[in-house]
């Protein structure tokens, strides 16, 4: 989200208070973007450069198009739209991990955009692509929503008391998920018992690693849930429905329904974008599998231009081509229905799925290559 949460709140408060003072939703909606923008500029003044880009490029493409057909075209519109990520992971000021962030979320949102815009040949309406750009609740952390959100006709007409109170309580409980439970409890026990939060193989032992990579990816669904309860929340104030983006994960029995429940919105959009087109063209099994594990190496890289995310990535997509692979042989199979109906498989499956993801997660974020190695060999006494 934003590194001080009471400018956040004190403008949220302050834009939610003149927005629905505002007679007309029309207005509003220019409010809206002037609000947005305005905070945006004053936090990260990038973006609005880089917002700017995206809305000029989905603008333009599409006239392009029409006159030059292909997939070359649109290809160079997705490089084109690629390219800012790419410099704020390299370069200068750019490399701020809250510029970076948020213009990783713009640039699948550009994408998608660019993606809906090929099949339709036309340019989305300039002051809703304004809106899905700056909204600066879902800037930095999502939801990933799709530009429908912030059409002329899902605008809020009026205001909607029941929907503003279930939004402000929404604020609160993100807040306290986040800042509190969040930071100042798991965040600070992490820090005071694990200095740097790295594992030290000359003190540590495998209770201590497997300990820590619990909490650490526990840690990132409360700080990363609390922050998406603060988004749908605000934007609920705002009278805009934002997506759900997390249900219950630690629920989950296998990779398959984890991102049904985990970061949904990122993992709708992957599907949609990049697997389904992928897995369409290579239909055969040995495609899938590859298009799963390529699709997922992008998303991790998508976080992070580092080895420890493409790691991340290729565990993400194998375990989801597993998935895939053992319903298409042994899905009919009454044996293998037998088994998913007994409530013990079911458990041992939830407590397999949540270990290796909070494995993959933690690795991931270990700050250096050699960092998750330790971790590794920690979690199964190797060269200990």
């Amino acid at each position: 989200m934003f590194s001080d949460p009471q400018i956040y709140l004190f403008w949220l408060a302050m834009t939610a208070l003149i927005y629905w003072v505002i007679p007309h939703w029309k207005q509003r909606r220019y409010f809206m973007v002037f609000s947005s923008a305005l905070f945006l500029f004053t936090i990260v003044p990038y973006a609005i450069y880089i917002g700017i880009y995206f809305i000029l490029s989905i603008y333009v493409w599409p006239k392009i198009w029409k006159y030059k057909s292909g997939y070359i075209p649109f290809w160079l519109a997705v490089v084109f739209s690629v390219l800012p990520l790419v410099l704020t992971r390299h370069y200068g000021p750019w490399k701020s991990p809250l510029v970076a962030f948020g213009l990783a979320f713009m640039t699948v949102r550009a994408i998608g955009v660019l993606f809906d815009s090929y099949r339709t040949k036309q340019s989305p309406q300039v002051l809703s692509q304004a809106l899905y750009f700056f909204f600066f609740p879902t800037y930095s952390a999502g939801p990933v929503e799709h530009l429908s959100t912030f059409s002329p006709e899902k605008a809020p007409k009026s205001f909607d008391v029941q929907l503003f109170i279930t939004g402000s309580v929404r604020v609160v409980v993100g807040v306290f998920k986040s800042m509190y439970l969040g930071d100042l409890i798991i965040y600070k026990f992490m820090k005071s018992y694990w200095t740097g939060l790295v594992l030290d193989p000359a003190t540590d032992t495998v209770v201590d690693a497997w300990l820590f990579m619990v909490l650490r990816f526990i840690y990132t669904y409360v700080n990363f849930s609390g922050y998406s309860d603060i988004a749908i929340g605000s934007g609920n104030m705002l009278g805009f429905k934002i997506q759900e983006n997390f249900n219950l994960p630690f629920l989950a029995t296998n990779l398959q329904d984890f991102w049904k429940r985990w970061h949904i919105s990122m993992g709708a959009w992957v599907m949609r974008y990049i697997f389904f087109p992928l897995a369409s063209i290579f239909r055969t099994e040995i495609g899938m599998i590859s298009s799963s594990i390529f699709t997922f190496v992008l998303l991790g890289l998508w976080h992070e231009s580092s080895w420890n995310y493409f790691v991340w990535g290729v565990g993400h997509g194998v375990g989801m081509a597993v998935n895939h692979v053992t319903k298409t042989r042994f899905g009919k199979k009454t044996a293998y229905k037998k088994l998913l109906a007994s409530s013990s498989y079911g458990f041992v499956c939830v407590v397999i799925t949540v270990l290796y993801v909070s494995f993959l997660q933690t690795f991931a974020n270990m700050p250096t290559w050699q960092d998750g190695v330790v971790l590794t060999k920690l979690l199964f006494g190797i060269g200990l």
